[in-house]
Formats: C-alpha cells, sequence, structure tokens
C-alpha cells in the first residue's frame, strides 16, 4: 500500500509539472499516460465492469439490410457531453448508409445520464476518461450478443472530441496488447479488426496516446479539424498525425478554416457556445461515408435491390 502511495504520489507530480508547461499544446509519452491513468482510474475486473456496462450497450441495424447480408459495425463514440443531437443524426446517416451502429454508454453506466452532470465531471476532468471508455469499447465488441447479420470482423471507430481521445486510446491499447486502466484483465481485440477511424475534432493533449506505437501501423484514418475550434487544440492532434504517417499509417486530414467545435450540433447548446455549420456538416457527411465505404467494404445495404 505504501508503495502505491508513493508511485501514485511520484505520478501526480509528474503530471502537475507538464501541466504547468502547457501540455495542452503537446503529446504525453505513453508510459506517463497509462501510469497516471492507473492511479486515476478504480480496477475493476472485466466481470464487474460489464455488469454495469451491458444495460447501456445500444446495438442498431440497418433497416433495409438485405437479407443473408452483413453490415459492417461502427462504433459512435461522443464527446463529453455524452449522447446529443448530433450523435442521433450520425447514427441515422451511418444506419441509412448500411453500417450498424454500437454505442457504448460510459457515462450512463457510471450513473452520469443528463449533459450537465455528465459535462460537470467528464468535461471538467474529473473522471470516465477516454482510456477508461476505451476499456468499455473493447468489452462490448467482446460480450455483446450480435446477431449474424452484423460482421465483427471489420470495425470503424469514429470518435467526436471525447470520443476521439477514447477510440484512439483503443487502437494504442490493441496495438500492445496493454490492458486499459481500469480493468485488471481485457480481452484484447484483434487489432486487424480495426479497419478505420475518424476522429471529429479530438482531443489529443495530456492523458491521450500515440496512434502507433512501437511501429504499429494505424488503421487508415479521417481526421477532421475545426479551424475556429476555442475548446481543442488541433497541435497534438497534428503532431500524433505527422508520427502516425511517418511510421507507414494512412491520415486523411480535413479541416474547415471557419468552423467551430460542435459545428455539427444543430441549435442551441448553453454549455458550450458554438455556431452551426450545415454546409461543413454534410462535406463531413460525404467525406465520413466515402472513407468508411472504402475501408470497411460491402454494407448491409449494397447488396439489397431497390
Amino acid at each position: 500500500m505504501k508503495r502505491r502511495s508513493i508511485m501514485a504520489a511520484g505520478v501526480l507530480v509528474a503530471a502537475l509539472t507538464l501541466a504547468f508547461t502547457d501540455v495542452a499544446a503537446a503529446t504525453t509519452p505513453d508510459w506517463l499516460t497509462t501510469l497516471l491513468g492507473r492511479v486515476l482510474t478504480k480496477e475493476r475486473t472485466p466481470d464487474e465492469a460489464w455488469a454495469s456496462l451491458a444495460p447501456y450497450v445500444d446495438l442498431r441495424l440497418p433497416a433495409d439490410q438485405a437479407p443473408g447480408s452483413k453490415a459492417p459495425l461502427v462504433v459512435l463514440a461522443p464527446g463529453c457531453y455524452g449522447w446529443l443531437a448530433k450523435s442521433e443524426h450520425w447514427r441515422s446517416v451511418l444506419l441509412g448508409a448500411g453500417f450498424a451502429v454500437l454505442h457504448v454508454d460510459s457515462f450512463a453506466a457510471r450513473g452520469l445520464r443528463e449533459p450537465r452532470e455528465i459535462g460537470a465531471v467528464v468535461c471538467d476532468g474529473k473522471g470516465v476518461f477516454g482510456f477508461e471508455r476505451a476499456g468499455d469499447i473493447a468489452l462490448a465488441l467482446d460480450r455483446h450478443p450480435f446477431p449474424p447479420g452484423v460482421d465483427t470482423s471489420r470495425v470503424g471507430l469514429a470518435g467526436w472530441s471525447h470520443g476521439g481521445w477514447a477510440v484512439w486510446s483503443l487502437v494504442n491499447f490493441a496495438a500492445q496488447d496493454r490492458t486499459p486502466p481500469g480493468l485488471s484483465a481485457w480481452p484484447r481485440p484483434d487489432p486487424a479488426r480495426f479497419r478505420a477511424v475518424v476522429a471529429v475534432y479530438p482531443y489529443c493533449g495530456f492523458g491521450s496516446h500515440s496512434w502507433s506505437p512501437k511501429g504499429a501501423v494505424a488503421p487508415p484514418s479521417l481526421l477532421v479539424f475545426a479551424g475556429r475550434d476555442e475548446n481543442v487544440d488541433s497541435e497534438p492532434c497534428r503532431q500524433r498525425a505527422a508520427a502516425a504517417r511517418a511510421g507507414g499509417s494512412k491520415v486523411e486530414i480535413l479541416e474547415f478554416p471557419n468552423a467551430t467545435h460542435w459545428f455539427d450540433q444543430p441549435g442551441d447548446f448553453d454549455l458550450l457556445p458554438h455556431v452551426f455549420d450545415g454546409d461543413a456538416t454534410r462535406v463531413l457527411e460525404e467525406r465520413m461515408l466515402n472513407h468508411l465505404r472504402r475501408t470497411l467494404g460491402p454494407t448491409g445495404a449494397d447488396s439489397n435491390p431497390r
């Protein structure tokens, strides 16, 4: 116990040192992120974690899926306020294109259900970190009873803001077979299952993991930036992207110079001021679907006669 306390103190000192040296504009070494994660999270067995998570795993299949076909699976990970209007929009878009969509609600599984209470914990960095959500997604992929119409060997990971942190953490842990903080063990997903990543104004700063650790090649990725984003600094993501490209990964960048964070969220939301940009949202929809079709292959709608 004493040794763990000393280790925790050392990690927190290192974390605070970095925090006061503008880490928002810099990436964090994987070893520090993982070590800090072990200190900040309560470790549970996979059985314990799944017992609380299972009721909050939501799988949807395309309504017009062709009989006998298999739809590739897209994991949709929303940002730090949870499931909102834009999340519903993107799920509808993906289902309409023939993809099955999985939402793993890490927040509700921990008793956080309303945007305001979720944000007060998650957006403020007090709990339910991106690396914890990565472990939740891995558990869902392993334990959820997927029907025959879902092809879980072709998985796309799509994350917005805090959700981008989550999906990139999962890619990192799977590549290294490293158990995510918060779990005592994990069912490592085969990295080959992850055929694509879409990260929309993702968080890549302090506490996040690299995308292509130890020379691993990351899945083909679409990285989306908003030029007027005042909530997330894009520089750490650009550093991650450059390192991944140098290692042979394919990373495509889509940037909207005049867009704000949450440019795809229609209507007002008092917790996070933003400007909805319908044109940018339509371009993102086209580019995202093209990226997923190209990387995941035939969808559940492709063989359905119309």
